[in-house]
Protein backbone atom coordinates (compact mmCIF):
# COMPACT_ATOMS: atom_id res chain seq x y z
CA UNK A 1 0.00 0.00 0.00
CA UNK A 2 2.48 2.75 0.89
CA UNK A 3 4.23 1.88 -2.09
CA UNK A 4 1.04 2.72 -4.54
CA UNK A 5 0.55 5.27 -2.21
CA UNK A 6 4.28 6.75 -3.23
CA UNK A 7 3.16 5.94 -6.89
CA UNK A 8 -0.04 7.89 -7.34
CA UNK A 9 1.54 11.02 -5.54
CA UNK A 10 4.79 10.34 -8.20
CA UNK A 11 2.14 10.06 -11.07
CA UNK A 12 0.61 14.05 -9.91
CA UNK A 13 3.51 16.01 -10.41
CA UNK A 14 4.52 13.31 -13.90
CA UNK A 15 1.01 14.41 -15.29
CA UNK A 16 1.44 18.09 -14.84
CA UNK A 17 4.75 17.74 -16.30
CA UNK A 18 3.32 15.77 -19.69
CA UNK A 19 0.60 18.30 -20.04
CA UNK A 20 2.76 21.24 -19.60
CA UNK A 21 5.27 19.73 -22.33
CA UNK A 22 2.25 19.01 -24.81
CA UNK A 23 1.16 22.49 -24.19
CA UNK A 24 4.49 24.23 -24.73
CA UNK A 25 5.11 21.76 -28.02
CA UNK A 26 1.75 23.07 -28.99
CA UNK A 27 2.79 26.30 -28.74
CA UNK A 28 5.97 25.53 -30.68
CA UNK A 29 3.97 24.08 -33.97
CA UNK A 30 1.70 27.05 -33.49
CA UNK A 31 4.48 29.24 -33.93
CA UNK A 32 6.27 27.46 -37.07
CA UNK A 33 2.53 26.90 -38.82
CA UNK A 34 2.19 31.21 -38.83
CA UNK A 35 5.82 32.39 -38.94
CA UNK A 36 7.30 29.83 -41.32
CA UNK A 37 4.40 27.45 -42.98
CA UNK A 38 1.14 29.53 -43.80
CA UNK A 39 0.99 31.27 -46.56
CA UNK A 40 -1.22 35.14 -46.57
CA UNK A 41 -4.71 35.50 -47.76
CA UNK A 42 -3.85 39.39 -48.47
CA UNK A 43 -4.55 38.56 -52.32
CA UNK A 44 -7.99 38.20 -51.77
CA UNK A 45 -8.23 41.71 -50.84
CA UNK A 46 -7.04 42.67 -54.38
CA UNK A 47 -9.61 41.56 -56.12
CA UNK A 48 -10.18 44.58 -59.35
CA UNK A 49 -13.47 45.87 -59.19
CA UNK A 50 -15.67 45.68 -62.50
CA UNK A 51 -14.00 48.24 -64.17
CA UNK A 52 -10.56 46.62 -63.57
CA UNK A 53 -9.11 48.71 -60.75
CA UNK A 54 -6.99 47.27 -58.42
CA UNK A 55 -8.09 47.87 -54.77
CA UNK A 56 -7.01 50.70 -52.48
CA UNK A 57 -5.26 50.95 -49.41
CA UNK A 58 -5.11 53.85 -47.00
CA UNK A 59 -2.22 54.05 -44.39
CA UNK A 60 -2.12 56.39 -41.89
CA UNK A 61 1.06 58.13 -40.91
CA UNK A 62 2.76 56.72 -44.29
CA UNK A 63 5.10 59.19 -44.78
CA UNK A 64 8.02 57.40 -42.20
CA UNK A 65 8.88 54.90 -40.12
CA UNK A 66 6.74 51.46 -40.37
CA UNK A 67 4.04 53.00 -42.25
CA UNK A 68 6.03 54.12 -45.33
CA UNK A 69 7.26 50.32 -45.25
CA UNK A 70 3.12 49.09 -45.29
CA UNK A 71 2.74 51.74 -48.19
CA UNK A 72 5.92 50.45 -50.01
CA UNK A 73 5.01 46.79 -49.13
CA UNK A 74 1.86 46.99 -50.51
CA UNK A 75 2.13 48.66 -53.76
CA UNK A 76 4.49 46.12 -54.12
CA UNK A 77 1.76 43.49 -53.72
CA UNK A 78 -0.47 45.30 -56.24
CA UNK A 79 -2.73 47.65 -54.91
CA UNK A 80 -3.21 51.63 -55.19
CA UNK A 81 -2.48 53.27 -52.04
CA UNK A 82 -3.87 56.60 -50.15
CA UNK A 83 -0.72 58.08 -47.74
CA UNK A 84 -1.64 59.67 -44.67
CA UNK A 85 0.52 62.72 -42.97
CA UNK A 86 0.24 65.64 -41.05
CA UNK A 87 3.19 67.35 -43.88
CA UNK A 88 1.79 68.47 -46.97
CA UNK A 89 5.65 68.59 -48.84
CA UNK A 90 6.65 65.04 -46.80
CA UNK A 91 3.29 63.78 -48.17
CA UNK A 92 3.94 64.65 -51.80
CA UNK A 93 7.41 63.60 -51.70
CA UNK A 94 6.36 60.13 -50.44
CA UNK A 95 3.74 60.06 -53.14
CA UNK A 96 6.57 60.46 -55.99
CA UNK A 97 8.75 58.49 -54.33
CA UNK A 98 5.76 55.39 -54.65
CA UNK A 99 5.22 56.34 -58.46
CA UNK A 100 8.83 56.42 -59.17
CA UNK A 101 9.21 52.93 -57.60
CA UNK A 102 5.87 51.66 -59.44
CA UNK A 103 4.46 53.43 -62.16
CA UNK A 104 1.93 51.32 -62.97
CA UNK A 105 0.22 52.30 -59.38
CA UNK A 106 -2.14 55.01 -58.39
CA UNK A 107 -1.28 57.37 -55.24
CA UNK A 108 -3.17 59.69 -53.05
CA UNK A 109 -2.57 61.59 -49.96
CA UNK A 110 -4.87 62.67 -47.19
CA UNK A 111 -3.56 65.43 -44.87
CA UNK A 112 -4.69 66.34 -41.56
CA UNK A 113 -2.69 66.58 -38.12
CA UNK A 114 -3.82 63.11 -36.14
CA UNK A 115 -2.81 65.48 -32.99
CA UNK A 116 -5.25 68.02 -33.59
CA UNK A 117 -9.20 67.05 -32.54
CA UNK A 118 -10.68 70.76 -34.41
CA UNK A 119 -11.82 69.87 -37.69
CA UNK A 120 -10.35 66.11 -37.92
CA UNK A 121 -13.59 64.69 -38.41
CA UNK A 122 -14.80 67.05 -40.67
CA UNK A 123 -11.80 66.49 -42.51
CA UNK A 124 -12.26 62.93 -42.07
CA UNK A 125 -16.02 63.01 -43.76
CA UNK A 126 -14.92 64.78 -46.47
CA UNK A 127 -11.91 62.56 -47.50
CA UNK A 128 -14.27 59.57 -47.36
CA UNK A 129 -16.78 61.49 -49.58
CA UNK A 130 -14.23 61.77 -52.01
CA UNK A 131 -12.81 58.05 -51.29
CA UNK A 132 -16.35 56.76 -52.17
CA UNK A 133 -15.85 55.75 -55.65
CA UNK A 134 -12.77 53.91 -55.07
CA UNK A 135 -12.65 50.45 -54.32
CA UNK A 136 -10.95 51.24 -50.71
CA UNK A 137 -10.29 47.17 -49.23
CA UNK A 138 -7.41 48.37 -46.57
CA UNK A 139 -7.10 50.40 -43.58
CA UNK A 140 -3.94 50.38 -41.79
CA UNK A 141 -4.27 52.36 -38.84
CA UNK A 142 -0.34 52.76 -37.94
CA UNK A 143 -0.03 56.63 -37.30
CA UNK A 144 0.95 56.67 -33.30
CA UNK A 145 3.43 57.53 -31.14
CA UNK A 146 4.85 60.21 -29.05
CA UNK A 147 5.76 63.06 -31.01
CA UNK A 148 9.14 64.92 -30.45
CA UNK A 149 7.97 64.72 -26.30
CA UNK A 150 10.06 62.84 -24.22
CA UNK A 151 8.48 59.15 -23.72
CA UNK A 152 9.91 58.43 -20.69
CA UNK A 153 8.34 60.80 -18.00
CA UNK A 154 6.02 60.24 -14.87
CA UNK A 155 2.37 60.46 -15.09
CA UNK A 156 2.68 63.35 -12.45
CA UNK A 157 4.54 65.25 -14.47
CA UNK A 158 3.14 65.24 -17.69
CA UNK A 159 0.69 68.17 -19.07
CA UNK A 160 -2.43 68.60 -19.45
CA UNK A 161 -1.94 68.98 -23.51
CA UNK A 162 0.47 66.09 -23.60
CA UNK A 163 -1.70 63.68 -22.17
CA UNK A 164 -4.45 64.75 -24.46
CA UNK A 165 -1.88 64.80 -27.29
CA UNK A 166 -0.94 60.86 -26.81
CA UNK A 167 -4.85 60.10 -26.52
CA UNK A 168 -5.45 62.37 -29.49
CA UNK A 169 -2.80 60.60 -31.54
CA UNK A 170 -2.99 56.86 -30.38
CA UNK A 171 -6.51 56.06 -29.52
CA UNK A 172 -8.80 58.61 -31.27
CA UNK A 173 -7.80 59.07 -34.44
CA UNK A 174 -7.36 55.34 -35.30
CA UNK A 175 -11.01 55.33 -33.91
CA UNK A 176 -12.99 57.88 -36.04
CA UNK A 177 -10.84 57.24 -39.32
CA UNK A 178 -12.29 53.86 -38.69
CA UNK A 179 -15.40 54.63 -37.73
CA UNK A 180 -15.90 57.35 -40.95
CA UNK A 181 -14.29 54.86 -42.89
CA UNK A 182 -16.10 51.21 -42.02
CA UNK A 183 -19.55 51.86 -43.95
CA UNK A 184 -17.71 51.73 -47.04
CA UNK A 185 -14.86 48.96 -46.09
CA UNK A 186 -18.61 47.27 -45.19
CA UNK A 187 -19.37 47.95 -49.08
CA UNK A 188 -16.32 46.36 -50.05
CA UNK A 189 -16.44 43.23 -48.86
CA UNK A 190 -14.05 41.53 -48.39
CA UNK A 191 -11.78 44.08 -46.18
CA UNK A 192 -9.47 44.19 -43.78
CA UNK A 193 -8.52 46.47 -40.59
CA UNK A 194 -4.89 46.66 -39.10
CA UNK A 195 -4.52 48.45 -36.11
CA UNK A 196 -1.16 48.39 -34.87
CA UNK A 197 -0.74 48.27 -31.08
CA UNK A 198 2.46 48.10 -29.07
CA UNK A 199 4.31 45.43 -26.70
CA UNK A 200 4.19 47.90 -24.14
CA UNK A 201 0.28 47.47 -23.79
CA UNK A 202 0.94 43.89 -22.51
CA UNK A 203 3.62 44.18 -20.11
CA UNK A 204 3.97 47.15 -17.09
CA UNK A 205 6.67 49.44 -18.64
CA UNK A 206 7.05 52.57 -16.34
CA UNK A 207 7.03 55.99 -17.34
CA UNK A 208 4.66 55.01 -20.58
CA UNK A 209 1.43 54.57 -18.55
CA UNK A 210 -0.95 56.72 -20.92
CA UNK A 211 1.23 55.48 -24.43
CA UNK A 212 0.69 52.14 -23.24
CA UNK A 213 -2.76 52.44 -22.03
CA UNK A 214 -3.54 54.06 -25.71
CA UNK A 215 -2.09 51.10 -27.26
CA UNK A 216 -4.06 48.86 -24.83
CA UNK A 217 -7.21 50.06 -26.24
CA UNK A 218 -5.84 49.56 -29.86
CA UNK A 219 -6.09 45.33 -28.48
CA UNK A 220 -9.48 45.52 -26.92
CA UNK A 221 -11.00 47.84 -30.05
CA UNK A 222 -9.72 45.19 -32.73
CA UNK A 223 -11.44 41.76 -30.34
CA UNK A 224 -14.39 43.73 -29.70
CA UNK A 225 -14.73 45.05 -33.79
CA UNK A 226 -13.89 41.24 -35.13
CA UNK A 227 -17.29 39.90 -32.91
CA UNK A 228 -19.05 43.23 -34.56
CA UNK A 229 -18.35 42.11 -37.77
CA UNK A 230 -19.37 38.49 -37.17
CA UNK A 231 -22.22 39.26 -35.29
CA UNK A 232 -23.30 41.88 -38.67
CA UNK A 233 -21.98 38.54 -41.03
CA UNK A 234 -19.90 41.15 -42.53
CA UNK A 235 -16.86 40.20 -44.21
CA UNK A 236 -14.25 42.35 -42.51
CA UNK A 237 -11.15 40.80 -41.19
CA UNK A 238 -9.78 42.86 -38.00
CA UNK A 239 -6.62 42.48 -36.86
CA UNK A 240 -4.27 43.89 -33.72
CA UNK A 241 -0.79 44.02 -34.37
CA UNK A 242 1.80 44.42 -31.48
CA UNK A 243 4.56 45.43 -32.44
CA UNK A 244 7.76 46.08 -30.42
CA UNK A 245 11.49 47.14 -31.86
CA UNK A 246 11.58 48.20 -35.12
CA UNK A 247 14.88 50.16 -36.88
CA UNK A 248 13.15 53.14 -38.77
CA UNK A 249 14.66 56.66 -39.33
CA UNK A 250 13.80 58.22 -36.59
CA UNK A 251 14.62 55.07 -34.07
CA UNK A 252 17.66 54.52 -35.16
CA UNK A 253 18.19 51.07 -33.46
CA UNK A 254 20.95 48.68 -35.13
CA UNK A 255 18.87 46.30 -36.72
CA UNK A 256 19.40 42.33 -35.99
CA UNK A 257 17.30 39.43 -35.64
CA UNK A 258 14.96 41.22 -32.60
CA UNK A 259 14.81 44.45 -34.37
CA UNK A 260 13.45 44.53 -38.45
CA UNK A 261 13.97 47.20 -40.37
CA UNK A 262 9.98 48.86 -41.22
CA UNK A 263 10.06 47.43 -44.67
CA UNK A 264 10.95 43.85 -43.36
CA UNK A 265 8.06 44.62 -40.22
CA UNK A 266 5.40 45.39 -42.92
CA UNK A 267 5.79 42.54 -44.16
CA UNK A 268 5.73 40.51 -41.36
CA UNK A 269 2.28 42.22 -40.63
CA UNK A 270 0.97 41.49 -44.53
CA UNK A 271 2.01 37.87 -44.09
CA UNK A 272 -0.03 37.44 -41.17
CA UNK A 273 -3.66 38.51 -42.63
CA UNK A 274 -5.58 35.49 -42.56
CA UNK A 275 -4.63 33.73 -40.10
CA UNK A 276 -7.32 33.72 -37.73
CA UNK A 277 -6.14 35.46 -35.00
CA UNK A 278 -7.76 38.88 -34.07
CA UNK A 279 -4.13 40.08 -31.63
CA UNK A 280 -1.11 38.67 -33.55
CA UNK A 281 2.57 39.77 -32.99
CA UNK A 282 3.30 39.36 -36.74
CA UNK A 283 7.29 39.60 -36.65
CA UNK A 284 8.31 35.88 -35.46
CA UNK A 285 11.57 37.83 -33.37
CA UNK A 286 9.50 40.09 -31.24
CA UNK A 287 6.81 36.80 -30.44
CA UNK A 288 10.33 35.08 -29.29
CA UNK A 289 10.90 37.59 -27.07
CA UNK A 290 7.04 37.81 -25.95
CA UNK A 291 7.11 34.26 -25.08
CA UNK A 292 10.43 34.22 -23.27
CA UNK A 293 8.97 37.32 -20.69
CA UNK A 294 5.78 34.86 -20.52
CA UNK A 295 7.43 32.09 -19.29
CA UNK A 296 9.49 34.03 -16.69
CA UNK A 297 7.93 34.31 -13.08
CA UNK A 298 6.17 37.48 -12.61
CA UNK A 299 8.20 39.18 -10.00
CA UNK A 300 11.18 38.48 -12.44
CA UNK A 301 8.95 39.94 -15.05
CA UNK A 302 7.98 43.24 -12.84
CA UNK A 303 11.21 43.43 -11.69
CA UNK A 304 13.01 42.96 -15.67
CA UNK A 305 10.21 46.10 -17.09
CA UNK A 306 11.24 48.42 -14.33
CA UNK A 307 14.68 48.00 -15.02
CA UNK A 308 14.22 48.48 -18.56
CA UNK A 309 11.53 51.57 -18.02
CA UNK A 310 14.32 53.48 -16.09
CA UNK A 311 16.89 52.64 -18.29
CA UNK A 312 15.03 54.41 -21.12
CA UNK A 313 14.31 57.29 -18.84
CA UNK A 314 18.00 57.33 -17.93
CA UNK A 315 19.13 57.44 -21.77
CA UNK A 316 16.66 59.86 -22.82
CA UNK A 317 17.75 62.30 -19.91
CA UNK A 318 21.65 61.91 -21.01
CA UNK A 319 20.48 61.63 -24.99
CA UNK A 320 21.87 58.76 -25.01
CA UNK A 321 18.33 57.22 -27.09
CA UNK A 322 18.06 58.95 -30.57
CA UNK A 323 14.66 59.00 -31.01
CA UNK A 324 14.24 62.30 -33.25
CA UNK A 325 10.60 61.86 -33.65
CA UNK A 326 7.99 59.15 -33.33
CA UNK A 327 5.42 60.72 -34.63
CA UNK A 328 4.33 59.93 -38.49
CA UNK A 329 3.70 63.21 -40.28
Amino acid sequence: MPFYQDYRLAAIPTAIGAIWGAYQAYQLASFIQLYFLRKSTLKRYLKPNPSGEPAWALITGATDGIGRGFAEELCQQGFNVIVHGRNPEKLENERKKLLSRWPERSVRTLCIDAANEDGNVEALEKAAAEYRLLDLRILVNNVGGTGRMVSSVPLHQRTAEESRFFVDMNLRFPTEITRILLPQLRDNTPSLILNLSSVTANFGIPYLSIYSAAKGYNQSFSRCLTAEMKAEGVDVEVIGLVVSAVATDHYTRPQSMFVPNSRKFAQAALGVVGCGRTIVVPYWGHRVQSWLLELMPTKIKESLMVDAGKTEKKNEESGATDVKAQKSE
